[in-house]
């Protein structure tokens, strides 16, 4: 329904909110996301106990329904797990009609990404669906994801040339010590695909950092007589973009880095700083791996 007022802005009636029973909602098969970190989980679980469901949860109307399922999410799947483990009988649900089922996977990765980003595991095999099976484009790819780049986008897709068993290593599930970061797995891309499991297996339990697994790549290759793979044409334009846009944010940290990091991470969740000091000690090693090679690039 709309309706206009003199003086008013336009008003336009696109969903409805109902309180429904818990048990009538189901999951969405193909979300994107795999894993559910058990003890958030807990924490919001505990939160809905005490204070109620803030925010509803978006579904789809399933008509008819199926064996007492009347819905199915769209996004809110945490909050529904939550409910269940308490025990709430009944939650808030928004249904919006104006998403079409063929957007469902779209729009449930983008509202997941917006809560909680998801492990590179998850995206990856995220984008690869949209490009196969939801027919995006990577334009479209870069829209849906805020205005990413091609190469963001590209090194996702990359990530399937791996030994199949090498992307394992990078399930969410596995603790984060021994989790295989996309930076290293995309290294290994320099070595053959039958040869990528040992030396993933090796950085996996050891938590080797970037120039640790170059090196140890480097040495695989050589005592497998393998030459290792050249991919400059296709990267020189990509490493060029990449450090572009890198070095422009970074310059206006540097500016003044102790007042800027101190904004920055005041008062923000601590899982994410420790995130964003990971990230910095791995820029640190990647870019130590590229001066080395610099200078002998140099002495050429």
């Amino acid at each position: 329904m709309t309706t206009a007022v003199a003086d008013r802005p336009l008003e336009k009636v696109v969903g409805q909110i109902l309180s429904v029973e818990t048990d009538s909602i189901r999951p969405f098969v193909g979300q994107p996301r795999e894993h559910f970190d058990e003890a958030k989980l807990n924490e919001l679980a505990n939160s809905i106990f005490e204070i109620g469901q803030v925010q509803p949860i978006d579904v789809r109307r399933i008509d008819p329904p199926e064996n007492g399922i009347s819905f199915e999410i769209i996004d809110g799947e945490r909050r529904w797990r939550a409910c269940k483990l308490k025990g709430i009988k009944e939650m808030k649900v928004i249904i919006d009609p104006t998403i079409p089922i063929t957007e469902q996977y779209t729009r449930s990765l983008v509202a997941n990404c917006l809560a909680e980003p998801h492990a590179t595991y998850e995206m990856a095999w995220a984008i690869r669906r949209l490009k196969q099976k939801e027919g995006k484009s990577i334009q479209d790819i870069c829209k849906i994801f805020g205005g990413k780049s091609e190469p963001w986008v590209y090194q996702y897709l990359r990530l399937f040339e791996l030994h199949p068993r090498v992307l394992e290593l990078m399930k969410p599930g596995i603790s984060e010590e021994k989790r295989l970061r996309i930076n290293t797995a995309l290294l290994l891309l320099e070595l053959p695909q039958e040869c990528q499991l040992g030396p993933a297996e090796i950085i996996s339990e050891q938590g080797l950092s970037a120039t640790q697994a170059k090196e140890l790549i480097r040495n695989t290759a050589h005592s497998n007589n393998i030459v290792l793979k050249d991919r400059s044409s296709d990267d020189l334009k990509t490493a060029i973009r990449a450090l572009n846009k890198a070095n422009m944010f970074i310059e206006t940290l540097v500016s003044n880095p102790d007042e800027r990091l101190r904004a920055l991470t005041k008062n923000k969740n601590p899982e994410q700083v420790t995130k964003l000091k990971r990230l910095i000690l791995d820029s640190r090693d990647n870019l130590t791996v590229l001066v080395d090679s610099l200078k002998d690039l140099e002495g050429e």
